[in-house]
């Protein structure tokens, strides 16, 4: 499979255009409804729509660069964030569950896709990979079929608009792969020095 031409030295002129705090898209949904003087009452939701709504608060003047939903039941999500701190601007990732992320990436200016993507492929909470790669891995490891794994995980930015696309077209690739290994395998299993 061609990889798509991305960008991966774009960078936005900065993360602060205007407030940029997500939610959950369900509760963003109704929030906009509501500040454009719509009556609204907010009905019980399943958690299929709250994704991100337990993530913790944002810090003084904090954003989010990107955000890792996760095709779970809990719909849960990774937030990549980002704020200021003095002529520097410091990066963590946090997620529902309070899991320390070892994520020290310090910039003077917005990153590159190229370097957001390697903040995201560097995930690692607990000593394991919270990467997307590994979640696919994770639905592959326990026999999910491969359509799940390439599910797995939707990668969005507010502020990387190919991020999304970069992120389908390497879990289209992963696909790819795995089925060409699942092939390989019952190729081997069905030869006949194996069914001797």
């Amino acid at each position: 499979m061609k990889k798509p031409d991305f960008d991966l030295s774009y960078r936005p002129e900065t993360y602060w255009p205007e407030l940029n705090r997500r939610l959950g898209r369900a509760r963003n949904a109704w929030l906009r409804r509501l500040e454009a003087g719509e009556p609204l009452t907010m009905p019980p939701m399943p958690f299929a729509l709250r994704g991100g709504d337990f993530l913790p608060g944002f810090l003084y003047e904090e954003r989010e660069v990107a955000r890792l939903e996760l095709n779970s039941t809990l719909c849960d999500v990774i937030s990549v964030r980002v704020r200021k701190s003095g002529k520097r601007m410091r990066y963590r990732a946090v997620d529902e569950y309070e899991n320390r992320y070892e994520l020290s990436r310090t910039s003077c200016r917005p990153l590159t896709m190229q370097q957001i993507i390697d903040v995201i492929d560097g995930l690692y909470a607990n000593d394991c990979s919270a990467s997307p790669a590994a979640w696919r891995d994770e639905y592959s490891r326990y026999g999910q079929d491969i359509e799940k794994g390439i599910n797995a995980v939707t990668v969005t930015s507010d502020f990387y608009p190919q991020l999304c696309a970069y992120y389908a077209w390497e879990a289209r690739t992963w696909a790819i792969q795995m089925e060409m290994e699942h092939a390989r395998s019952r190729d081997e299993h069905n030869s006949p020095a194996n069914n001797a």
